[in-house]
C-alpha cells in the first residue's frame, strides 16, 4: 500500500534498523527469525500508538538517533534509558506523543540498556520478506533495503486509520512499575537446556556462582560473555542442533554465549541452559561492560514471569504516572 506519510533519517547513530517481532517457522530454510532484540519494549511502543504489537518500528543501538517526521503522527519511544527530545523539548518515554509534521525527534544515547524503540502510529511500511518486516543484517534482506539505516533515508509510514489514537488529550502511558530500568548488574533466569549433561555437576554449579561481563564483541546475534572459564571435564561440542533466542551455549573454552534475536539457526556448542522468555528482553538490553549472573528457576516460575510481562503490556492507560524511570527488574 502506498503512503504519503514518512519518516526521514537525520542521524542513524551506531546502528538503527527496521524491526518487528521477527520471522516464524523459517528455521527450516536456514533463516534467522531476527526481529526486535527486546520484544517487550518493542511491543509496548507499538501498543502506546495503537499498533499491533508486531508492527514494524525502528530499533536504535547505544548512541541514539535523530529523525524528522514528515506527517502528523502519534509516536512512542521505549526501551533503553535515554533522553527524548521533540523539537528540542524534553518528552516522556513510554508514553504516546502527538507530533506534528516537520518535527524533529531526537533519541539520546542509551544511559542504561542498549536499544530504544521508536513506533509511529500505523507502523513503518517496508516490503515483507518471509512474512516479516525485520532487517536481517547478516543475510542482507528485510527491513529497509536489507541494511542499517543511513542519513537521508526516507521511510514510508502506513496510512493513518480513520480513528487514530487521541494522544494529545489522553496519551497512553505505562506506570513506573511496568518500566524496566535495565540495571547494569543483571540476573538472568534460566531453565536447564537440552545439553545440561555436557557439564559436570561442579561446572553446572560454577555457572551460577560466577558473574560474567558482556564483551564488546557482542552483536544482535548473541552476547559474548567474559570471565573465569568453567572447569570442563568433557567436550562441549555437540552435533549441530536447533538454536533460539535465549540459548546459553558453553564454548569449548568454558565460557557462556547467549544468543539473541538474529541468532544462527543451528549451533555446535552445548546448550546447557535456556533463558526464560520473560528475560530475553533483558538479555537484549545488555551492553558491553554490563555484568550478568544466571539463576535457575522452575518452569512454573517461567510461566508466571511471562504472564506478568504480558499483564504489564496490557496495562497502558491514559492516567499519567507520577514519575517515569523506576524499573521492575532487580539487579544483583
Amino acid at each position: 500500500m502506498t503512503s504519503q506519510r514518512a519518516l526521514r533519517v537525520l542521524a542513524p547513530g551506531a546502528l538503527s534498523t527496521v524491526q518487528d517481532l521477527g520471522r516464524r517457522d523459517v528455521a527450516r530454510f536456514g533463516v534467522s527469525p531476527s526481529g526486535a532484540a527486546d520484544w517487550y519494549s518493542a511491543s509496548a511502543a507499538n501498543l502506546l500508538v495503537g499498533n499491533p504489537t508486531g508492527a514494524a518500528l525502528i530499533e536504535t543501538t547505544l548512541t541514539g538517533a535523530e529523525f524528522e517526521l514528515q506527517c502528523d503522527a502519534a509516536i512512542a519511544v521505549t526501551g533503553a534509558v535515554a533522553s527524548l527530545l521533540i523539537d528540542g523539548v524534553p518528552a516522556a518515554r513510554w508514553q504516546a506523543q502527538e507530533v506534528r509534521d516537520g518535527a524533529k525527534i531526537e533519541i539520546g544515547a542509551a544511559e542504561r540498556g542498549a536499544r530504544s524503540y521508536l513506533a509511529v502510529d500505523g507502523g513503518i511500511e517496508v516490503p515483507l520478506v518471509l512474512g516479516s518486516a525485520s532487517t536481517d543484517l547478516g543475510a542482507g534482506f528485510g527491513g529497509y533495503r536489507g541494511r542499517a539505516l543511513r542519513t537521508g533515508d526516507i521511510l514510508s509510514v502506513v496510512a493513518r486509520s480513520l480513528d487514530p489514537p487521541s494522544a494529545a488529550s489522553t496519551p497512553l502511558c505505562y506506570a513506573p512499575e511496568t518500566i524496566p530500568d535495565w540495571d547494569p548488574s543483571t540476573i538472568v533466569r534460566v531453565l536447564p537446556g537440552p545439553h545440561r549433561a555436557s557439564l559436570s555437576d561442579a561446572a553446572w554449579h560454577e555457572l551460577f556462582a560466577r558473574s560474567y561481563g558482556v564483551s564488546s564483541r557482542s552483536t544482535r546475534q548473541g552476547l559474548q560473555l567474559e570471565g573465569e572459564a568453567l572447569a570442563l571435564d568433557r567436550p562441549t561440542d555437540v552435533i549441530s542442533a536447533g538454536a533460539y533466542a535465549g540459548c546459553v551455549q558453553i564454548t569449548s573454552a568454558g565460557l557462556p554465549v547467549m544468543l539473541l534475536a538474529e541468532h544462527q539457526t543451528t549451533g555446535g556448542y552445548a546448550t546447557a541452559a535456556c533463558t526464560i522468555a520473560a528475560d530475553v528482553p533483558r538479555a537484549g538490553q545488555l551492553r558491553p561492560g554490563d555484568r550478568v549472573r544466571f539463576t535457575l528457576v522452575s518452569r512454573i516460575d517461567a510461566v508466571h514471569a511471562l504472564a506478568a510481562l504480558h499483564r504489564n503490556l496490557a496495562s497502558a492507560s491514559p492516567d499519567p504516572p507520577a514519575q517515569l524511570g523506576a524499573g521492575f527488574y532487580e539487579g544483583l
